[in-house]
Formats: C-alpha cells, sequence, structure tokens
C-alpha cells in the first residue's frame, strides 16, 4: 500500500495473512475508520498548533518503556525494521500530545496534506498492525476448527462502508474488484470465528469451566483503607476488631480516604484473594502491603460465578474460544513482518 507495508505478517501452513488483509479487515469493525480519523486529525492539528516540549518528552519516555526501547540503539533498530525515522516517530509522539489522549477524534471531511506520509509511522506506534494481524489469525484458523467452512456468500458492502473499501483500494492503489473478493473471504473467516462460541461452548463446557474458575472469578466487594506505615494499619485494625467501628468511623478516626472496590478473585494477590475467599462477609481483614500502601479490608459481599448468568455464559465462551485458537495455533504460527 501507498505509504503503508506490504506482503505478509504471519502464516500457519500455506494460509498467510499480509498487511492488506489487516486494512480491509478493519473496515469489518472500527480499527481502520479510527487509525485513519486518529491520524488526520493528528496532522490536521499539526498544521495550526505546536506541541508542548515537555510533553513529548514524556510521551517519548513512556513509549519507549512500553516498548522495551529504553537504549538509543534499540530504538534506532525498531524505527528502522518498520522503515521509519526518528523524525517521523517524534512526529507521531507530537500528535499524540496535540489529540491529548484521544482515542477516536473526529474525522476531517478530507484527509489533509502530509496524511499519507504519516499514516505509516501511526498504523505502526498504535499497535493497528500488531492488533490487526492478531485478530485475524484468530479468525484464520476457525473455519477449520468448526469442520468446515461458513460456506455463504458474504456481501462485503453491507459489512463495510462502501466509502471506506473504495479509500482503501485508493491508497493501496488496488483493484476495487479484487478488494472486494479479498475481504469476502476475511469476512467468512470472521464469521467461522462468530460461530465458534456456540459450537464450543456448550452448557456442560460452560459448567465444567466455571467449576475449574469458581475461585478466580468470584467477585468480590469490599471497603478499603489504605495508610502509609504497618503501624498506622495495625491500629485501624484493632479499632475495628476491638472497638468495633465500621469502616466509615476507622477511616474518619485515621483522616484516611476509605475506597469501595468490586474485584474478581483472580486479579488480586493470590496470598490476599486466598484470605477474601474464606473471610465472612462483613468481617475486616488485614493488614496488606499493596505497592507503597498497607491496606485494611472490609468484605462487604462475596458472590461465585453463576454459570446462567449470561456474562459468565459470554466469559466462559471467550475463554474457551482462546483456547481452542491457541491450540491450533501454537507450533505452527509463524510472523514474518514487523509489527
Amino acid at each position: 500500500m501507498a505509504g503503508l507495508p506490504r506482503g505478509a505478517v504471519a502464516s500457519i501452513g500455506e494460509m498467510s495473512v499480509t498487511y492488506e488483509d489487516v486494512t480491509l479487515a478493519g473496515m469489518l469493525g472500527t480499527q481502520w475508520d479510527g487509525l485513519v480519523a486518529w491520524c488526520a486529525q493528528g496532522v490536521q492539528r499539526q498544521a495550526a498548533d505546536r506541541a508542548d516540549a515537555s510533553a513529548v518528552k514524556r510521551e517519548a519516555e513512556a513509549f519507549r518503556r512500553a516498548h522495551h526501547l529504553e537504549a538509543g540503539e534499540d530504538l534506532r533498530a525498531w524505527l528502522s525494521e518498520r522503515d521509519l525515522t526518528v523524525a517521523t516517530w517524534e512526529s507521531h509522539l507530537q500528535r499524540r500530545v496535540l489529540l491529548g489522549g484521544v482515542s477516536w477524534p473526529p474525522r476531517p471531511s478530507s484527509l489533509p496534506t502530509g496524511f499519507e506520509d504519516a499514516i505509516r509511522t501511526d498504523s505502526f506506534c498504535t499497535g493497528f498492525w500488531h492488533d490487526g494481524a492478531r485478530r485475524l489469525v484468530d479468525w484464520m484458523v476457525a473455519p477449520g476448527l468448526l469442520g468446515h467452512d461458513v460456506g455463504v456468500k458474504i456481501n462485503v458492502r453491507d459489512l463495510a462502508k462502501a466509502a471506506l473499501l473504495d479509500e482503501a483500494a485508493g491508497l493501496s492503489d488496488l483493484d476495487a474488484a479484487w478488494c472486494d473478493e479479498r475481504l469476502s473471504t476475511l469476512a467468512s473467516w470472521m464469521q467461522a470465528y462468530e460461530q465458534l462460541g456456540t459450537a464450543i461452548a456448550n452448557d456442560g463446557a460452560v459448567r465444567s469451566l466455571v467449576d475449574r474458575n469458581w475461585a478466580e472469578w468470584t467477585t468480590l466487594e469490599m471497603d478499603l483503607c489504605a495508610f502509609g506505615t504497618p503501624s498506622a494499619a495495625n491500629e485501624a485494625l484493632l479499632c475495628a476488631t476491638e472497638d468495633g467501628d465500621g469502616p466509615e468511623d476507622v477511616a474518619r478516626r485515621a483522616r484516611a480516604e476509605l475506597r469501595r472496590q468490586v474485584v474478581r478473585a483472580g486479579d488480586l494477590e493470590s496470598g490476599i484473594a486466598s484470605i477474601l475467599l474464606s473471610t465472612g462477609v462483613g468481617e475486616v481483614v488485614g493488614p496488606f502491603r499493596i505497592g507503597s500502601e498497607w491496606v485494611v479490608m472490609w468484605l462487604l459481599d462475596r458472590q461465585a460465578p453463576d454459570p446462567d448468568d449470561p456474562g459468565v455464559r459470554a466469559e466462559a465462551a471467550r475463554t474457551l474460544v482462546d483456547a481452542a485458537v491457541e491450540g491450533a495455533t501454537r507450533g505452527e504460527l509463524h510472523w514474518h513482518g514487523p509489527t
């Protein structure tokens, strides 16, 4: 594609996912339109405003930490592998600052001057290729997991905006008919992937999975008071256990912030989770060290996962599908291009 990478990103056997595929598949959702809107609005803002230099520096530091590019040679190698330069990367960082973290800005009525030079950098630095290729690999193996192709001819212009397809064809110098035909194939993969949940997540499989994960998926509601020292936390715990003070009283006397949280047990440290899973509702426990704080907790409610709950069933279906896809791709997936 003009300004965008070409060729294979990943493959399984003789089947490949290309950069062109990721672009087209992004039109079946909101990913392509979101990338174009973000890039176009950023370029437009750059033409009218100047990004704060200190804010750009902070963005650069955050980007390098997130991508493990602390050393200058690591950053230069990462950019070179994607045919980017330090200057184009810094321009991307300026757009991030000018857009202020907005992930879906309004799309300009027309693409501004400089858009085609910017979108290659933005596509790599926002993770568009990584996320899109990973999603497409999951779609690609779905027909095999179902044991058959979907077998339905899909009118892709019913699924993606015709204007977006024409835009992709224009940016890529590809034939519009080829784009339609390829997108039809990608849409059939997507449809097969959507059918996996129903095929795999039958009632028995869901209940078995929930039984195996009941501890991690149990929901805990609690009040927390955080303290800067263990002695202060222990004093608060004594007020609760010996004096019978409730969380509001403890927080007021200690001049501490009282926070209410609803979390999955599996999202907590295993030691804390195991205590809360065996604690009686209404009881106070702690103190626990979490980061730089010492925390006292009052357990307000505990709900085991219900396999008949729609949210639990949906999560179980996602987990079962993810496991099936991982099994189908393990040892078979090969990455060819940078993402």
